[in-house]
């Protein structure tokens, strides 16, 4: 990105975001899937522990979400960083953690939910890949994504 940008070939913005965006959800889906899929077969390579293996069936399915935002969200942070926007990502951390990560990750700790704390964590990502997104749709001029 940063190098297009540099160079001055803003027209190769776009294809290469919308490529990476596309790779990302798509390697992060198939592995989400796989995981769901096969639980035992998989977690039991990372631990032989049976509790952590019945206690993870029933958090498998937070892979799916969570991969999904990871994927948005770092593709769109990279594109930041390569244009040199970095306060854009620190500010996109910054209301992710007051608004989406810590309301829940305190309700999740007083009543004991883990169910909570992977809403936290997706919500975090989340509103980060949100934010972004909608810096990239206000400012498309002057970033240069989409221009002619």
């Amino acid at each position: 990105m940063g190098s297009y940008y540099g160079a001055g070939e803003h027209q190769k913005l776009a294809p290469v975001l919308i490529n990476s965006i596309n790779i990302n959800l798509g390697i992060g889906i198939a592995i989400a899937f796989v995981f769901i899929l096969f639980p035992h077969r998989l977690f039991g390579l990372l631990t032989n522990h049976t509790e952590a293996i019945t206690v993870i069936n029933h958090q498998v399915f937070w892979l799916l979400p969570l991969f999904i935002s990871m994927s948005l969200t770092y593709v769109l942070e990279g594109y930041f960083i390569g244009l040199t926007k970095s306060m854009i990502v620190l500010k996109s951390k910054v209301i992710s953690v007051v608004v989406g990560f810590l309301p829940m990750v305190l309700i999740g700790w007083q009543l004991h939910s883990s169910n909570l704390l992977w809403l936290a964590f997706v919500s975090y990502l989340a509103i980060r890949a949100i934010f972004l997104s909608k810096i990239l749709q206000e400012d498309s001029q002057q970033i240069y994504v989409f221009d002619n």
